[in-house]
């Protein structure tokens, strides 16, 4: 809660509903061959991300995630591309985008998937 004199402010999160949209993945600028972090944009439903792991090719193993901050994943690994993602919503839903990153992704750009909660 923040108090500006006279006025009250109390933020909650609420639950989103995109129509029409999928799942988007913004690759953050300071992305890098050694350094990977998204934000993870139009996520419908009923609250926070509590997970998201990272799946690099073909290799088969999913790699945990950090929470950097607000919307923020990073990872500090080398991932060449491409990238699927198995991403677990506070209310323990669970989705996957399959190689919605490819080959050579580049620092800025947006890469929208085929799927949301």
């Amino acid at each position: 809660m923040l108090d500006y004199g006279m006025t009250i402010y109390k933020y909650c999160r609420v639950p989103c509903h995109y129509t029409g949209f999928n799942l988007a993945f913004r690759v953050d600028s300071g992305s890098n061959p050694f350094y990977f972090a998204t934000a993870i944009e139009y996520e419908n439903g009923d609250g926070d991300l509590s997970r998201v792991e990272l799946q690099n090719g073909a290799l088969g193993s999913w790699l945990p995630m950090q929470q950097s901050f607000g919307a923020v994943w990073k990872l500090n690994a080398t991932v060449p591309g491409p990238l699927s993602f198995r991403i677990t919503s506070s209310s323990n839903k669970t989705v996957v985008a399959t190689n919605v990153i490819p080959v050579g992704w580049k620092p800025g750009q947006i890469y929208y998937s085929d799927v949301n909660f």
